[in-house]
């Protein structure tokens, strides 16, 4: 069941909101969901692929030398 409400937010929240194409008002709940309950099995990292979550792992500053290069041969299929 959804229900109307009117909530003040952020200017540039609004607009980057307006600029995308797909459904604003689950944008919206999406990230109620995040904030309200954190340790439900509905979070962000589950909607990034593993792949790309060791890309951007890997391109850390505080990342150990070692690690990274693990993980780059894991990225390249070696």
């Amino acid at each position: 069941m959804k229900m109307n409400k009117t909530f003040s937010l952020d200017i540039e929240l609004i607009r980057q909101l307006r600029s995308k194409k797909w459904n604003q008002s689950e944008e919206v709940c999406k990230a109620l969901r995040v904030h309200l309950n954190p340790d439900r099995e509905y979070n962000l990292l589950s909607q990034i692929d593993t792949r790309t979550l060791a890309i951007q792992l890997k391109n850390r500053d505080d990342m150990d030398k070692t690690l990274r290069h693990l993980i780059d041969m894991w990225i390249r299929g070696e």
